[in-house]
């Protein structure tokens, strides 16, 4: 037969046409030729099938009815295809030949077929085919009701079961249903003979063997480890024949009861067995411990298993569950979260591998909960307690340690104790995984091996409750403390004084030895620094944070010395109650939860700076602070921290008395006097005072060799008015030298009488005086410049003198001998009696 199709002008476009032929025997179930002819191309003729090549076509029974196709399937970019018959009058799909009969007439003699199964079982039931076939072994239809009985032509043992069955008049062949054979043995012979009906000859079977049915039972695939309460991986119990194969006969029933381990087994622990097998999926133990089975089915030699480890499938108590964990979708605002939790109904004294997440799934089971992970120990090393966080969990990793802070792949790991019990921390720190989101509720999760160096995830155990996730933008507020606290222990916030209920956020004191890369304010100012410590707020806190404490790290018990404050109101961090959101830290100091017993100091005047002579050790107390440079208790405004004054009182605690609060200073002493004179009084012969910018209203005494300076004429004045009585600017103690006054205004001093008062007064003998850069103004009364002789060596240079009325002289020398006396480049004007005045001796002028 041969086929021949054609397509439009695209159809040479891929993927082409693929085309087949098939027979049937029946009508209904069609068998493919060959393999499939697939074709790009213009229009084909399918190569020619010769059907005598077909084995199932030849010797086919008489009246069959045999029924050809031809397929074809394909697909191109546009255009189509179909048959095409190559000339007029012919067909695109052709069957050409002739039919040879292979045989004819009726049929004359039994055939046994088949034998199925081919190997029957010893005691089960087998079927047998038996057909008519003619001389040509053609099978050929019976022409009368034909009864084929078996017989036992070779064995040893004893056929029974149904032996006989009808061909029916105008069929061909019967199948005998339910033969039996007693005896395993190989070269089994069956003979068919016609008993009634049509007269055939007799024919035998192939030899073939019987094999032996099971005689015992054998576990399959029984897994070596499990959890409690959780049903174990399927295995089977196999129906085995003496020759170890599975006995597919047999269909009993296998029931499993245990012959060790501690606890019970349960769930569903009989079950039939299909083609010798029976397949158990469904099977617990509810408790951990070792177990070995049994395996029995009444009739066949018991089976025992290998022995199975049941883990303890974990439960979770939620120790200290903190409320509230940040988002951390963005990388400089994560920040770890700690809590404590126990885990029981786990193996005694078992070493399990776990790592820690979050889901919003409360059926994770054996997926991987989100976040990043810390490892926190119960016991510390080199390392202290808290030893890494990582990225990447896998139990087929390294064991954290290190104090790292890595991406590698990492696990953690906990010993229970006799009771199969642990309580310790735990950490996590949210990423940018969507189930942190902010808002969302999501459960902590410790996933775990097996207990038994296991590197697959056995098992998941959550919170209970849920953690409300928030985020800086809206949601939270950063907060951090100083403390006396211990590195490493833990830190939780309560929003009650009493510390009752979960939480609002738990975290731990630096240093932990680890350098992390995630809250920018984190980094900066808490890590690594000692005492330090740093979390986040929800910013719907109507009560404020009201509760600060630590806890141990290894016992988990409280420190001592907590932070209380009934209206979230702190003397460090201020008002805590519903904090608008930010990455601004609210800052608690150590007086707010100090942790540690310390000394503290009476701080009787509230400046927040303590009297070293009251104290006490133990938490802080009201009125009391750390400090203890306090050098008067009774006065707010004296402490190290105040501006020293001219008020004759050591302000700042320094020690010294108006050394910074004046603005004359001792130069060559480098001390700061609040006037004039008590710079003067303080002066050591020979040291220079300069007066500041400003104006001085004193009298100024001067009792030793000295220089007294101003800033310049206009910035330093001295000034008279308002003081009480009548008296001089300036006072050179009679017998003072080497005085020199220079760079300043002495002004309105109210004198006497021109002989008796001046704006600067030398009583006598005061030799090498100079008066420089000065201005002498309207000292009404007095004179400008006196000096009673004898003096020798005086230099008056650069002085105004002016204003002086009633008898009074602009600068004037009297009485006594006058040597070496020089003024220069002075201004002298507008004086009541004179403007130099030089007498009794001689001058240079």
């Amino acid at each position: 037969m041969d086929a021949r199709f054609a397509g439009t002008a695209t159809y040479a476009a891929s993927p082409g046409v693929s085309s087949q032929f098939a027979y049937s025997l029946d009508g209904t179930t069609f068998t493919l030729i060959g393999s499939p002819a697939v074709t790009i191309g213009t229009p084909i003729a399918m190569t020619q099938i010769d059907l005598s090549g077909i084995s199932a076509l030849q010797n086919v029974v008489a009246s069959t009815t045999v029924t050809l196709r031809y397929y074809a399937s394909g697909q191109t970019t546009s255009g189509g295809w179909g048959f095409n018959s190559p000339s007029s009058g012919t067909n695109g799909f052709a069957i050409g030949g002739t039919l040879t009969a292979a045989g004819g007439g009726p049929p004359t003699k039994l055939v046994i077929t088949n034998i199925s199964p081919s190997s029957p079982t010893a005691g089960s039931g087998f079927d047998v085919t038996v057909q008519a076939q003619d001389a040509s072994n053609v099978a050929q239809n019976v022409t009368s009701n034909t009864d084929a009985t078996l017989t036992l032509n070779t064995g040893t043992g004893v056929l029974s079961g149904t032996l006989v069955n009808t061909i029916a008049n105008g069929t061909s062949s019967i199948v005998i249903s339910g033969v039996n054979y007693n005896v395993a043995e190989a070269g089994v012979v069956l003979t068919a003979s016609a008993t009634s009906g049509m007269s055939l000859t007799a024919g035998n079977s192939a030899a073939f063997t019987v094999l032996a049915a099971a005689d015992h039972l054998a576990f399959s695939g029984f897994p070596a480890s499990g959890l409690s309460n959780t049903n174990i991986s399927s295995f089977t119990v196999q129906a085995l024949r003496p020759d170890l194969t599975v006995d597919n006969t047999y269909t009993g029933t296998v029931t499993l009861t245990k012959v060790s381990g501690a606890g019970n087994l349960a769930g569903t622990v009989s079950t039939a067995c299909v083609a010798g097998v029976a397949t158990f999926n469904a099977v617990q133990f509810d408790a951990a411990g070792t177990y070995v089975l049994e395996a029995n089915s009444g009739s066949l030699t018991l089976a025992t298993s290998s022995s199975i480890s049941i883990t303890g499938s974990a439960s979770i108590t939620e120790d200290i569950l903190p409320q509230y964990a940040i988002n951390g979708t963005t990388t400089g605002n994560r920040l770890q979260y700690v809590c404590r939790l126990t885990l029981s109904d786990l193996s005694a004294n078992t070493t399990y591998r776990y790592f820690t997440g979050a889901s919003t799934n409360a059926s994770l089971g054996l997926g991987t909960a989100a976040g990043n992970f810390y490892v926190i120990n119960n016991t510390g090393g080199a390392n202290g307690y808290i030893v890494g966080q990582s990225s990447s969990k896998s139990f087929a990793g390294t064991l954290m340690g290190g104090d790292e802070f890595t991406t590698g792949s990492r696990y953690g790991e906990f010993t229970t104790d006799g009771s199969g019990a642990y309580s310790g921390w735990f950490g996590m720190v949210p990423t940018g995984n969507a189930v942190f989101n902010d808002g969302s509720l999501v459960y902590f999760y410790v996933q775990l091996n097996d207990g038994a160096g296991g590197t697959v995830l056995a098992q998941s155990v959550r919170t209970t409750s849920t953690i409300e996730m928030i985020a800086t933008a809206t949601t939270a507020r950063a907060a951090r403390g100083l403390s006396n606290g211990t590195a490493e222990d833990m830190v939780f916030l309560y929003d009650n004084t009493a510390g009752t209920g979960r939480p609002l956020y738990g975290t731990w004191i630096e240093s932990d030895g680890i350098t992390p890369t995630y809250t920018t304010w984190y980094n900066v100012d808490v890590d690594g620094v000692t005492g330090s410590w740093g979390a986040y707020l929800p910013t719907t806190l109507a009560n404020g944070v009201q509760r600060i404490e630590s806890r141990n790290v290894q016992t988990a018990t409280i420190n001592v010395c907590p932070g209380t404050s009934a209206t979230g109101v702190w003397s460090g961090a201020g008002n805590t109650v519903n904090p608008t959101s930010g990455t601004s830290p609210i800052v608690f100091s150590v007086a707010d939860a100090s942790f540690a017993n310390q000394t503290w100091y009476a701080d009787v005047d509230g400046d927040s700076y303590g009297d070293a002579s009251s104290s006490f050790v133990g938490c802080a107390l009201a009125g009391y602070v750390t400090d203890n440079t306090d050098c008067n208790d009774g006065n707010p405004a004296v402490n190290p921290g105040a501006t020293e004054s001219c008020n004759g009182i050591d302000d700042d605690c320094d020690g010294l008395t108006d050394e910074s609060g004046g603005t004359v200073q001792n130069i060559t002493a480098n001390t700061f006097h609040c006037t004039i004179q008590a710079a003067v009084n303080a002066a050591t012969a020979g040291d220079v005072i300069e007066a500041g910018t400003g104006t001085y209203n004193e009298r100024v005494v001067i009792d030793k060799s000295l220089t007294l300076q101003g800033v310049s004429e206009a910035g330093t004045i001295l000034d008279g008015t308002g003081l009480v009585g009548n008296g001089k600017g300036i006072t050179i103690n009679n017998g003072i030298t080497n005085v020199t006054i220079k760079k300043l205004t002495v002004q309105d001093y109210a004198g006497a009488s021109g002989n008796a008062d001046a704006g600067i007064y030398g009583i006598g003998g005061n030799n090498n005086l100079t008066v420089q850069n000065v201005s002498i103004l309207n000292n009404v009364g007095g004179s400008g410049f006196y000096a009673n002789g004898p003096v020798n060596t005086v230099l008056i240079d650069s002085v105004t003198s002016t204003g002086h009325t009633v008898g009074a002289r602009g600068i004037v020398i009297w009485n006594g001998l006058k040597e070496n006396i020089t003024i220069m480049d002075c201004h002298v004007y507008g004086n009541n009696c004179c403007g130099i005045e030089l007498q009794d001796g001689t001058a240079s002028v």
